[in-house]
């Protein structure tokens, strides 16, 4: 996080330093162009655009640059009205437009911002590299719709590849001389740009990469829980054996004496508010579950007709003391504890 924010605040200053420029660009070293004034009002309207727009001639840039959103200027070199034929100024001057028109100032700004974000993110950097080549061929195709001087535009484009832009944050006609020879082979071929071998590649690693992980079976959700221990201690539950933790399947019909089978049996249920227990004080709680008790007798007696079934389980503990309980097809109905019936809790 340290590395990110050193080169965010790095990028960041280098678009205070650009915006710098541009400002210095529109206010020093700039003179009026009057005869080319007119001339740019109207090839204004004639694309679209109803806001004013100034034209000046600059001693800093070396191409023609436009600058600004709500108050667009557009810069050319000191001398160049004069020097090149009308019909090429009257091009640059279009795609200068165009650039207005389509607000490319403001969206380079944030693309800009946005690289200075994901500077570490390689298809991010090469998605804003297309943007870029795709915003100058949109000028290009404005241009080109919107004159009969098409040549002359080819040969204002071929005039400038020497020359670079004195920012990279104003919109300027000059690129690098490769990409320059691609742009003209477009507007003569009216073909796009396809992608070259490299980026096939780079994008179909890209799309399988994406793919891998997009694919990956998921774990049972169990597995990725870790298991997490608490240091806070379970409250203590009121917990009475039953004859229900005895069921009569596991046990046949019959009698146990306790001189031939003594059997230790640990079994503990929790107490349910529609249990037939009554409520037990909160000093006797502690003394209520009983760890290991010896069962003197078991005896369990079953009837079924088919249809209903009817069990009668006595357990008689080492105290004496005996607990019936009656089933009526799994489901206990009666609890007798030494003949006392005790009733059901609503």
């Amino acid at each position: 996080m340290l590395v990110w924010v050193i080169f965010f605040l790095a990028n960041c200053i280098k678009i205070s330093a650009g915006l710098a420029g541009i400002h210095r660009l529109r206010t020093y070293r700039t003179y009026s162009a009057d005869e080319w004034q007119t001339k740019l009002n109207y090839l204004s309207k004639n694309i679209g655009i109803y806001q004013s727009v100034r034209l000046l001639q600059s001693g800093w840039v070396k191409v023609p640059v436009a600058v600004g959103f709500f108050k667009p200027v557009i810069l050319v070199p000191l001398g160049l009205l004069s020097n090149l034929p009308a019909d090429q100024v009257e091009t640059i001057l279009l795609h200068e437009l165009a650039h207005i028109r389509r607000r490319d100032y403001l969206v380079n700004i944030l693309q800009r911002f946005t690289e200075a974000v994901f500077f570490f993110n390689p298809a991010i950097l090469w998605i804003s590299s297309l943007i870029r080549q795709e915003r100058e061929a949109c000028c290009d195709d404005i241009v080109v719709a919107n004159t009969t001087h098409k040549g002359s535009y080819l040969e204002a484009l071929v005039s400038f590849q020497e020359y670079s832009s004195g920012s990279q944050y104003a919109m300027g006609i000059s690129s690098k001389k490769h990409y320059l020879l691609n742009r003209v082979k477009r507007m003569l071929t009216r073909e796009n740009k396809k992608l070259d071998l490299m980026e096939k590649i780079l994008l179909i690693i890209g799309v399988i990469v994406f793919s891998a992980f997009t694919f990956i079976p998921k774990k049972e959700a169990a597995a990725q829980q870790p298991v997490r221990s608490s240091t806070k201690r379970a409250e203590p539950k009121a917990e009475v054996i039953l004859p229900a933790a005895l069921p009569a399947s596991t046990r046949p019909a019959a009698t146990y004496k306790a001189a031939a089978h003594k059997e230790t049996v640990k079994a503990v249920l929790p107490v349910v508010t529609r249990d037939t227990v009554p409520p037990v004080k909160e000093k006797e709680q502690s003394n209520f579950v009983y760890e290991d008790l010896d069962l003197q007798s078991i005896s369990t007696s079953t009837n079924s007709d088919g249809k209903t079934k009817t069990s009668v389980t006595t357990v008689v503990d080492q105290a004496g003391k005996a607990y019936t309980v009656t089933r009526l097809n799994d489901k206990i109905t009666t609890l007798v504890i030494n003949g006392n019936t005790i009733p059901e809790m609503r």
